[in-house]
């Protein structure tokens, strides 16, 4: 059994597997750059995305390649993005 996530949307609790985290950055809020994370369920969080009125061009994350690794042995991978 997985533990228990507060959805921060409603409230409510959900298995963690049945979650989403999720990041928003506020960049002109005048007591500078703020960030707010949160968890919450996956219907609530695609309830959120589909009211978007421009929906934003989401990323994955990939493992760094060895090569990557080879130039910079600190990296872990990076953010791609998709259509």
């Amino acid at each position: 059994m997985t533990k228990e996530v507060r959805d921060n949307i409603d409230g409510l609790t959900y298995d963690e597997d049945e979650t989403v985290g999720f990041t928003f950055i506020l960049r002109n809020d005048p007591r500078g750059f703020l960030k707010v994370e949160g968890d919450c369920s996956k219907a609530n969080f695609l309830s959120l995305y589909g009211t978007m009125v421009k929906k934003p061009k989401y990323q994955r994350w990939v493992k760094a390649t060895d090569e990557e690794k080879a130039n910079d042995p600190k990296v872990k991978g990076h953010w791609e993005k998709l259509a």
